[in-house]
């Protein structure tokens, strides 16, 4: 008989007395996108209003990988719809007869066939009407495989609550989740160990029959979020990463579908960046599940984002990035994009998807053509008015040039000598080609660093120097300091 192997219990809530509704009090996004050159692999159910969260990575070659995925979140999410129960014993029985439908459907056809195939499957369902008068909301969740369910509290720490199919520990398995660099490689596994770490034990639909579905049993408080994702997240991005990523965007306010566009992009980027020991070119799908309920004030359901609205299908699943070519889904990566490597990365795979960028004025742009405008605008060469609106575009570009320049401004204020501040303006070149004065007048490295030389020597005025980043008063407060101590 399989048992609920894992009690993860939060009970971070205040009391709230007030008579509560018993609707769910979740509002989600989800979202998938296909490894370069094949189709998506991945498929996921997000549906709140029946508190359901299904993500299914395939295997087993194309053609069976993409069925396998499919084929388990069809099964799993009509069998645990309009579920009647109210306790986690019952739930878990219906959990497991639903996996095991899929289990025997998959591995029956692919038997047919004299073919092989499997897939993940994390399923999370929240029980119907068993909310507390905290706010707080019971679930379970099954989980086969190497996809995962992390929590993630209101303020923004993320843990893993799922153990993957592996054949390594869990203490092996969350020092592999930290690794950034082979410097982190310890006595408990080598290289060899880290190149088979997505070997996986079992794989819903590979065998007749599933020996053992890892269940886990959960409470979510108000505030606090689950994360379901495949591999494609979690093999790119170290779990230091992971929380990095999501806690600063919790603190900067950002809503669902942001943080899921964040951690695709960012895994997309890390997945092709060939430095990155983690580098793993795959499928990426991630779910973000809040409950929303506010233990202070009224209860009431909160109107959803509108992204997550479309990311909770009731009856869809979600088709691979060849076939939805969804706006607001790709506006969502744009938007998730922290830096420029990984929008330039999110353009391209934009013009993959649509063939070229069309903006609001009928302009079409290939990414090579888009990309180059925008390192035109960060060197200061074009206006800003030059990017294209599509997908947010403007204002991404428009974002990330404030934050590199507040950086590169720091930089410059913190240099403390000469030498450094020549360092500091040779690495603004390299990131941004030329230095643009006011006036508009550019400077190679080579070229400024021989003017502030010069001043130096008061051959030339200070006001020589360019206002840009600050270096005009950073290099006359320099020559101050030089010429007291001389």
């Amino acid at each position: 008989m399989r048992k609920v192997d894992t009690l993860f219990s939060i009970d971070g809530c205040g009391k709230n007395e007030k008579e509560l509704s018993q609707y769910f009090s979740l509002r989600s996004f989800g979202d998938t996108v296909a490894k370069e050159g094949r189709s998506n692999q991945d498929f996921f159910l997000a549906d709140d209003d029946e508190g359901l969260y299904v993500v299914c990575d395939g295997m087993g070659g194309h053609d069976n990988g993409s069925y396998c995925s499919k084929k388990a979140v069809e099964i799993i999410g009509d069998n645990l719809k309009k579920i009647d129960c109210d306790n986690i014993e019952d739930l878990k029985n219906l959990m497991s007869g639903a996996i095991d439908i899929a289990n025997g459907e998959i591995y029956s056809k692919l038997f047919n066939q004299n073919s092989r195939g499997g897939t993940t499957a994390s399923v999370v369902k929240f029980l119907r009407g068993d909310k507390e008068e905290n706010g707080c909301l019971n679930g379970c969740i099954a989980n086969i495989g190497d996809s995962r369910v992390y929590l993630v509290t209101k303020n923004g720490v993320v843990s893993k609550i799922t153990i993957d199919d592996s054949d390594y520990s869990q203490k092996q398995q969350g020092l592999m989740d930290n690794i950034q660099s082979e410097k982190d490689f310890s006595k408990s596994f080598d290289s060899n160990d880290w190149n088979n770490r997505n070997r996986i034990k079992q794989a819903l639909g590979y065998k007749k029959d599933i020996n053992n579905i890892n269940f886990y049993r959960f409470k979510l408080a108000p505030g606090d979020r689950l994360l379901v994702t495949s591999d494609g997240i979690h093999d790119n991005l170290s779990n230091k990463e992971i929380n990095s990523l999501i806690s600063g965007k919790l603190f900067e306010g950002k809503n669902n579908n942001n943080i899921i566009g964040s951690l695709i992009a960012k895994s997309l980027y890390k997945s092709k960046n060939t430095e990155n020991i983690r580098a793993k070119p795959d499928d990426i799908t991630a779910i973000l599940i809040e409950n929303h309920f506010n233990c202070e004030g009224e209860n009431h359901q909160s109107p959803r984002d509108d992204k997550a609205v479309q990311g909770s299908k009731k009856e869809g699943l979600p088709q691979d990035s060849e076939k939805r070519k969804n706006d607001n889904e790709l506006e969502s990566l744009v938007s998730g994009a922290d830096d420029f490597d990984t929008l330039y990365d999110v353009i391209d795979h934009i013009c993959k998807i649509k063939g070229k960028i069309v903006g609001v004025s009928g302009r079409s742009y290939t990414a090579e053509a888009l990309v180059g405008i925008i390192k035109k605008v960060r060197a200061g060469e074009f206006e800003l008015k030059e990017v294209t609106r599509a997908y947010g575009l403007r204002d991404k570009v428009g974002e990330l040039i404030s934050k590199e320049n507040n950086k590169l401004e720091s930089l410059v204020s913190g240099a403390d000598d000469f030498d450094t501040l020549y360092d500091v303006i040779d690495y603004i070149c390299k990131i941004k080609g030329k230095i643009v004065g006011v006036s508009g007048r550019s400077y190679t490295a080579e070229a400024l660093v021989g003017i502030i030389k010069k001043v130096r020597a008061g051959d030339f005025e200070l006001k020589e120097v360019t206002r840009a980043y600050g270096l005009r008063d950073k290099v006359g407060e320099l020559i101050s300091k030089e010429n007291n101590k001389l």
